[in-house]
């Protein structure tokens, strides 16, 4: 997400939808179709964590702290409890209408529906939600070439000598140079 910005991550989340319910769409309990209820599954771990994960984040990153377990509480209310419902009864609207008698008769309609719904909210989203992301560069060291021979090279190989029966002392003392000059703790 550091990398990304958040709204790239819940654009990422929302096609992951929108891909979820269109496998369901187009796959089928036998044969081939199989296959698309298969990856259905698979991109639902995208879909889900990235929306849920990642909006935990954005507000722990960004809600001050006197507030952060308030707004923490009312994302996931907002979430998992209020737009579980009121999605819950959506959904029951669009299975209801393709149903005869209680049951389904047209599976791909609904999916094909609850697709487009998310593709819909996902360009919303896109349209509406506007946040300034800045990249977070990490400051690495930048180690000489010599450094990096004495620390992975020279440093394992000497602690072996060191460590080893027949210790001699010009290895001990060859060890202390090395250490002295690169500062080898």
């Amino acid at each position: 997400m550091s990398r990304y910005g958040i709204k790239r991550v819940m654009i990422i989340s929302f096609m992951a939808w929108v891909l979820r319910f269109g496998f369901f769409a187009i796959g089928g309990p036998e044969g081939f179709p199989v296959v698309f209820l298969v990856l259905s599954m698979i991109v639902y771990g995208m879909a889900f964590d990235f929306f849920n994960v990642s909006g935990s984040l954005f507000i722990a990153d960004e809600a001050p702290d006197s507030i952060k377990a308030s707004a923490q509480g009312i994302f996931m209310m907002m979430t998992n409890g209020l737009g579980s419902i009121v999605g819950g009864y959506g959904a029951g609207l669009v299975i209801a209408y393709h149903s005869e008698n209680g049951v389904v008769t047209d599976w791909p309609a609904c999916w094909t529906i609850f697709a487009a719904y998310a593709c819909v909210i996902g360009i919303l989203f896109a349209l509406t939600f506007h946040y300034k992301h800045q990249a977070k560069v990490k400051a690495e060291k930048v180690q000489s070439f010599n450094e990096v021979l004495c620390r992975y090279f020279m440093l394992p190989i000497l602690k072996v000598c060191m460590s080893s029966l027949r210790r001699k002392a010009s290895i001990v003392s060859e060890f202390c140079v090395w250490a002295k000059v690169y500062d080898i703790k």
